[in-house]
């Protein structure tokens, strides 16, 4: 078995590594996932590693949810429910 230095544990269940099989590094930007082999030196670096593929999936799952549906402050869904409720009035109001 490889040696694998102390520090290395995944992102989303914190297991330890300790094989070099089944581990992915997940290189996000802005525009791009890229999802690679595990290397040490990228976690040395900060570059988030993962366990497995089920892991994997809920990383990309939570970085693709912030990046699309980023959270909106209350000021914004409060006008947005209001918004709604107004135009729901206004359809029973015409269909009347």
């Amino acid at each position: 078995m490889t040696y694998i230095p102390p520090g290395a544990s995944c992102n989303v269940c914190k297991a330890m590594k300790a094989q070099l099989n089944h581990w992915y590094m997940i290189h996000l930007n802005a525009e791009r996932i890229t999802i690679s082999a595990f290397n040490m030196n990228d976690v040395e670096h900060g570059i988030p590693c993962v366990c497995g593929e089920a892991c994997l999936i809920k990383y990309v799952s939570k970085h693709l949810s912030a990046v699309v549906y980023p959270p909106s402050s209350d000021a914004e869904i409060s006008q947005i429910l209001a918004d709604t409720i107004n135009r729901a009035s206004e359809n029973e109001s015409e269909s009347e």
